[in-house]
Formats: C-alpha cells, sequence, structure tokens
C-alpha cells in the first residue's frame, strides 16, 4: 500500500493507477485517509464492491452476524413449521 498526502500527490489518476497495479493508494489529507484507489483483478464484481463499500449494507450485515452470534435465528424448517409450509418433494 501507498500512502500520498493529497497536497503531495502528483500526476493523474491514470499514472496513479498504472504505477500501482498490485497495491493500494491511500491519499490522506493532513494524515487522514481522504480516498484510496484499489488495484482489482480481472473479472472483478463491482456490485459486490459497491455493497461492500455501502455504509448501511455494512450495518445490516454487522447485525445479522451478531444475531447469529447471539443465536437469534431462525433455520428454513423453523420457519416453513411456524408458517405451516410443506417441503414439496
Amino acid at each position: 500500500m501507498k500512502i500520498v498526502e493529497m497536497n503531495e500527490a502528483k500526476g493523474s489518476l491514470s499514472d496513479h493507477a498504472r504505477r500501482n497495479r498490485r497495491h493500494a493508494v491511500v491519499v490522506t489529507k493532513r494524515g487522514r485517509p481522504v480516498s484510496a484507489l484499489l488495484p482489482l483483478q480481472k473479472g472483478a464484481d463491482l456490485k459486490r464492491l459497491a455493497l461492500s463499500l455501502n455504509a448501511r449494507f455494512r450495518a445490516i450485515l454487522d447485525q445479522s452476524q451478531a444475531e447469529v452470534r447471539a443465536g437469534k435465528v431462525v433455520s428454513n424448517e423453523e420457519v416453513r413449521r411456524l408458517l405451516g409450509l410443506n417441503r414439496a418433494g
């Protein structure tokens, strides 16, 4: 990973992307990260990337994981039983 202070970042975005195909470039402002340029592998799933960076989606995942850890989950079979659904066979 390369860290570049915003006022020291020189060159174009394409220059940074070309030079850092294997490592992230983090741009900072007064030492705090404000942006990142991430290398992607060929065929990268851009929808997954967008979701992974979405704060609301991450909060939903974090809440779900906390519920699983706390044992607050219901199996598919239990949902079917509660709703009176029979498994098609």
